[in-house]
């Protein structure tokens, strides 16, 4: 019943731009107080009815059901000369309360300019009740009413326009949030197709070689290409499914669990021909230190050899890769080479493909550092990586030399 009520005043109820509706309905009824005890007070020699009738026109801004259209500034300044007329022909002071109101509602919905001119005019008509009407009464503390009430109109005016933009900071982060999400979940999916389809596209070569010689070698062949088909479809379920979960975080991974994935990883390869040399250089007294490392650096870790394993395999054919992972109290060095074979054609694209951009992204987005570039004849990625996670510099950019993925 009472949310009706309230929709129904609402529907019903226009108030100026910026001032709730409780508040305006609030300062409507206690003018209304205002101006009937005012008028019991009386003083003023005019006619009863003619008090009655100013009284009426101060209140006529402040009625809720009359449309704001009809309420233009002007109007609501042109109100004030009825309490000019009553008050300085011996009305209660008390009215100067509705001016203290109508300055705060000023504030709040108009102009700077023109909540300095209402200010101004009503002041004058305080001051002059007492220097040009001569009624004598406290006019320096009704004067400190006004200010007040403009005081108020510019707080509530500040509050209203903080809590917008604090409303508008938060949908821009979640916005930022949500965009940085899917370009995480775009690298997953494309280091998983990358990965996936350079170990198929190896594995259907080698099968159609053998197929006429070793038709039993082509056929186990053509079942890890299966094999690796499934995988990568469940993979993308996976990485695709957190688009609907956003509350949903990857699988724990930690030291043993991020050098099995990676020798897993090396596995598929050399079993699909492909000739990796993986080693990892950890010295005793740094053996704890990986157990410090967040899941995504060691998420990143993988992600990057996953990605350079399938750059190497695509761009150099029948080049052995060299892995090297070593740590130390810096962090985690990774280094993955492989010498360029003749006639591969190398793209100059200094901001790189999509593999090296996706690369790079990971690692600016744990605080590391990332290089991708020729040294001789051979392509070299190098990564460094803190075991726990610092601060992002905005500023850097990781410097990469363009291989297209």
């Amino acid at each position: 019943m009472g949310q009706k009520l309230l929709g129904a005043v609402r529907g019903r109820v226009q108030p100026p731009k910026g001032i709730p509706v409780w508040m305006y309905c609030g300062a409507g009824a206690f003018a209304a107080f205002v101006l009937v005890v005012a008028l019991i007070q009386g003083g003023s020699w005019l006619p009863v009815w003619l008090q009655v009738v100013l009284a009426l026109v101060t209140l006529a801004p402040w009625i809720p059901g009359i449309p704001q259209k009809w309420m233009p500034l002007s109007f609501v300044l042109v109100s004030t000369i009825p309490t000019l007329v009553l008050t300085w022909t011996g009305g209660s002071p008390l009215m100067f309360s509705v001016l203290a109101l109508s300055a705060a509602r000023v504030a709040i919905s108009s102009t700077l300019p023109a909540s300095i001119a209402y200010a101004l005019f009503a002041a004058v008509i305080v001051i002059g009740r007492q220097f040009v009407a001569h009624h004598d009464f406290d006019w320096v503390l009704w004067k400190t009413y006004l200010e007040l009430g403009l005081a108020f109109g510019y707080a509530a005016r500040y509050q209203r326009l903080f809590i917008a933009r604090s409303r508008q900071a938060r949908e821009e982060h979640a916005r930022l949030a949500a965009m940085e999400e899917r370009r995480r979940i775009a690298r997953d999916v494309h280091d998983v197709l990358a990965h996936t389809l350079t170990i198929l596209m190896v594995q259907l070569n080698s099968a159609r070689l053998t197929l006429q010689d070793d038709p039993e070698a082509a056929g186990e062949l053509l079942d890890q290409v299966s094999q690796h088909g499934r995988h990568c479809l469940v993979e993308i379920r996976k990485t695709v499914g957190l688009l609907s979960e956003p509350g949903r975080t990857p699988g724990e991974a930690g030291p043993i669990d991020g050098a099995r994935g990676i020798e897993e990883l090396v596995a598929s390869y050399r079993n699909a021909g492909v000739e990796v040399d993986l080693r990892l250089d950890v010295a005793l007294e740094n053996l704890g230190r990986l157990a410090t490392a967040s899941n995504d650096v060691w998420k990143s870790g993988y992600r990057i050899v996953q990605e350079a394993l399938a750059n190497a395999t695509k761009h150099a054919p029948g080049s052995p890769v060299k892995v090297r992972i070593a740590v130390d109290d810096a962090g985690m060095h990774m280094t993955l080479s492989n010498a360029l074979q003749p006639g591969v054609v190398m793209f100059e694209l200094p901001s790189g493909g999509h593999g090296l951009r996706g690369m790079r992204e990971r690692v600016a987005a744990v605080g590391g550092e990332f290089s991708a570039g020729l040294e001789g004849n051979t392509w070299v990625v190098r990564v460094e990586l803190p075991l726990c996670r610092r601060p992002i510099d905005a500023e850097q950019t990781p410097a990469t030399l363009g291989r297209a993925s």
